[in-house]
């Protein structure tokens, strides 16, 4: 993981110690899986790798969805990235692919952000957005993307019970999708009691840690 990254997350972690974060760096032994992520708990499991900041996301369940004429794939030469994480397709109708982070009950997700690449040029995405159980709260629409990593995230991890990271289609004559998608870092917090009513209602939900820390250790 690069030194800007690290950098990056201790920053955040030193504003928010009740984190703990996993980082998704796509390093695998024999390709994508679609468990690769998924209650994360130490730095090799089977053919996975993985990073982290602090702890780890034992927690925190993930799910990754195409259309039936699509398929995701672990590549390099991304950019300044190791490797990524890279949609096909053979429909021109298709929209994207989403990946989605859930906590189990009694737990937030807190998510911090996740790189984007080309594999060459520069290129206009449909959409990068990560989406919180209401709407969008990093990214958006027609996000460009150069071969140089480039960050999407905010200063503090955002809380909420579920993210959806949604990646937009490029265009078809590419025959597949040129943006890479690597460094998907996400921890989880143990809620306790008395904030779930709060949640329940909205006030936890899309806050950034400046707004919430005072509920937690």
């Amino acid at each position: 993981m690069k030194k800007g990254l690290m950098m990056m997350l201790a920053a955040a972690l030193m504003a928010a110690p009740a984190a703990e974060a996993t980082v998704l760096t796509f390093d695998t032994a024999n390709g994508f899986g679609p468990d690769y992520g998924d209650r994360v708990s130490d730095y090799t499991e089977g053919d996975y790798n993985y990073d982290d900041y602090v702890g780890w996301t034992p927690n925190v369940t993930i799910e990754y969805v195409t259309d039936a004429n699509s398929s995701l794939s672990i590549e390099g030469g991304y950019g300044n990235l190791d490797n990524a994480l890279r949609m096909t397709s053979t429909d021109t109708n298709t929209e994207g692919y989403q990946i989605i982070l859930r906590a189990d009950p009694g737990y937030y997700v807190a998510f911090y952000g996740l790189n984007a690449v080309t594999n060459s040029g520069v290129f206009a995405t449909s959409e990068i957005a990560v989406a919180n159980t209401w709407d969008v709260v990093i990214g958006g629409e027609d996000i460009q993307v150069s071969n140089t990593a480039s960050w999407l995230g905010g200063s503090y991890p955002i809380l909420s019970r579920e993210f959806t990271i949604r990646v937009g289609f490029y265009t078809p004559e590419t025959n597949g999708f040129p943006v890479g998608i690597d460094d998907i870092t996400f921890g989880q917090v143990k809620r306790r009691g008395f904030e779930q009513g709060q949640l329940k209602g909205g006030a936890v939900e899309e806050s950034s840690w400046s707004d919430v820390k005072g509920l937690f250790r």
